[in-house]
């Protein structure tokens, strides 16, 4: 939810600074739509429990992707990222805005990055749970197993004795 509110709050500086868009700025508005887009779908995702990952996966990567770019270019490339975004407003209030874009894209990149960790640590609690029910059952079957053998060893010896028994008894 917190990557979503982050994502609709960094389409404020691209359309502040310059309105239309500059170029550069345009691109700045796709990583923020991507990131918005990938938010929604993962939380649809799951809130209506739907198993549609793949497409939530790809559309999660390519916003990532568009984010480190982002991200790259505005801190890298400070002067040149501003001078592309050609904005018609004071170097002060530019430089506010500018510096609230490149916190969005830093914030945006962590929390993903968190959440993406939490679901991989709730997919590995639920595969070693399977593994361990796996285990345990397969455990019991073979106790159940050596019981059945132990049973059946013990029958013959009772069978055997009896009969030795018997055979001793009619001589």
């Amino acid at each position: 939810m917190l990557l979503f509110f982050l994502a609709a709050t960094s389409f404020a500086p691209p359309l502040l600074l310059q309105s239309p868009p500059s170029a550069f700025g345009w691109a700045l508005l796709v990583v923020s739509a991507a990131t918005l887009l990938a938010s929604a779908l993962g939380f649809c995702a799951h809130l209506s429990r739907c198993r549609f990952g793949g497409h939530t996966a790809l559309v999660d990567v390519a916003s990532s992707v568009g984010r480190a770019l982002g991200f790259l270019a505005l801190f890298l490339r400070e002067e040149r990222s501003l001078a592309l975004l050609a904005s018609q407003w004071s170097p002060r209030e530019t430089r506010f805005l500018f510096r609230e874009e490149e916190g969005a894209l830093t914030t945006m990149f962590l929390v993903q990055s968190l959440a993406e960790r939490e679901v991989a640590a709730q997919k590995r609690s639920r595969r070693m749970a399977r593994m361990q029910e796996e285990s345990l059952a397969n455990a019991a079957a073979m106790a159940e197993l050596k019981e059945k053998e132990l049973e059946n060893k013990m029958r013959n010896m009772y069978e055997q004795w009896a009969m030795t028994d018997s055979a001793e008894g009619r001589e």
